[in-house]
């Protein structure tokens, strides 16, 4: 029996798969951006380019994908490193706001205490 391709799976569907793999693999914190302002961001590593790609691919294209970077061993070898991020306001809130629902608690406090700091800072 053959894996159904990626985009027959239905979006919701594919939203819980990243949601997953986000909180499993990825972070969400407050971060520098070449400025002196600071946003929330979502970040994601890893050395399987076609699973940032389907990531990136579900949340709509929000954020960028970095990389190869440097090689991680691994019991297969050697492999490139993939990130994505989502280092704007607007990209940050969307792709939180689509994977809520399928993310670990843990994942959900990091959110929160990200969000809560990016509007502390811009009240002072």
């Amino acid at each position: 029996m053959s894996r159904p391709s990626w985009n027959s799976i239905p979006w919701r569907e594919q939203l819980a798969w990243c949601g997953g793999y986000f909180s499993g693999e990825g972070s969400i914190f407050y971060a520098h951006k070449h400025s002196k302002y600071y946003y929330p961001t979502l970040a994601i590593g890893t050395t399987n380019k076609e699973e940032i790609d389907k990531f990136q691919e579900s949340v709509l294209k929000l954020g960028r994908i970095y990389g190869p970077y440097g090689k991680r061993q691994s019991k297969l070898g050697k492999k490139p490193i993939w990130r994505g991020a989502a280092q704007s306001l607007r990209d940050a809130q969307a792709v939180v706001v689509m994977l809520w629902p399928y993310l670990s608690d843990y994942k959900k406090a990091q959110a929160i205490d990200a969000f809560s700091r990016y509007k502390k800072a811009i009240r002072n």
